[in-house]
């Protein structure tokens, strides 16, 4: 059975990005999460869709 959810850390690990960036998206209800107490919770699909809703280009 595959890993059905990641904690900020590993989200961010799974797409190459800062915690910080994964936390940002998740404040600004771009990246949905569920919370165990505090700990915020990142379903793998979820992960999957808003990486795939990213920009295909650089924006520089």
């Amino acid at each position: 059975m595959s890993q059905i959810g990641y904690t900020v850390a590993q989200a961010a690990a799974q797409v190459g990005l800062s915690e910080r960036t994964i936390r940002d998206a998740i404040k600004d209800s771009y990246l949905p999460a569920r919370y165990f107490n505090t700990k915020a919770l990142v379903k793998h699909q979820d992960l999957e869709d808003w990486f795939d809703k990213l920009p295909a280009e650089s924006s520089r």
